[in-house]
């Protein structure tokens, strides 16, 4: 589950194919799952993933700004 809900936010986060580099909508989806599982599950394996994808969430308007 955990590697299925990064592949998901990796692809919101760059998009492999498209016109846009950044799919808001499906890293914002990502992280209300990653959300749901680490309320619902209390494992350090979710809380890490959970800051990794906060963490790089944070960089996106930097990365694809002037």
């Amino acid at each position: 589950m955990l590697h299925v809900l990064y592949l998901f936010f990796n692809e919101g986060y760059a998009s492999t194919a498209g016109p846009n580099l950044h799919r808001a909508d499906l890293a914002v989806e990502a992280i209300r799952l990653t959300l749901l599982l680490h309320a619902l599950v209390d494992a350090p394996e979710v809380t890490g993933l959970l800051a990794l994808i906060l963490l790089t969430d944070a960089r996106a308007p930097t990365r694809t700004g002037p």
